[in-house]
């Protein structure tokens, strides 16, 4: 798991404007004021307002080989606890739910 635009792995800070890696977006998908932005398979972004923070997924496998959504959401819940000391959102979990479920991924 790779926190982008964030200063990962030091202190977390998120710089506002939009990051210069995000020149294309393959998906985007908005709850209330939180947008999810699939930059390229297994990377999004999450906008709030004028800041931008991504992620490369570490996406975990079940048995029959397909995305183990709630693994995947756990880990980096984990990670970001490790790191920083906090969750994920709830709006920021929904929109991860919602990008995994939909997605066929690699």
């Amino acid at each position: 798991m790779n926190f982008i635009n964030c200063n990962y792995p030091n202190t977390c800070k998120i710089p506002k404007g939009k990051p210069k890696e995000l020149k294309s977006t393959m998906l985007k998908i908005k709850k209330n004021k939180i947008t999810l932005i699939e930059q390229k398979q297994g990377t999004i972004w999450f906008k709030e307002g004028n800041y931008f923070w991504g992620i490369e997924l570490d996406l975990k496998y079940n048995n029959l080989k397909l995305i183990d959504i709630f693994g995947t959401v756990g880990a980096v819940n984990l990670a970001l606890l490790d790191w920083n000391g906090e969750l994920l959102g709830r709006d920021q979990e929904d929109l991860l739910y919602t990008y995994l479920k939909n997605n066929k991924l690699a």
